[in-house]
């Protein structure tokens, strides 16, 4: 009889089952994450100070 708490023990449950476990780990140099930051802060920064400027 097939119930749905009977589960397999080896099948990952909840959101575990989605994930992929098999991809390899990407390591990111300290140059490029501090250009990803510099690039992050432009795109916050930028609208911010501009609408700033406007205002004032």
């Amino acid at each position: 009889m097939n119930d749905k708490n009977s589960s397999n023990k080896d099948e990952p449950q909840g959101l575990h089952k989605l994930a992929p476990t098999d991809l390899p780990v990407k390591r990111v140099g300290i140059i490029a994450r501090l250009r990803n930051y510099f690039f992050t802060g432009l795109i916050v920064v930028g609208p911010v100070s501009i609408t700033i400027y406007i205002i004032w």
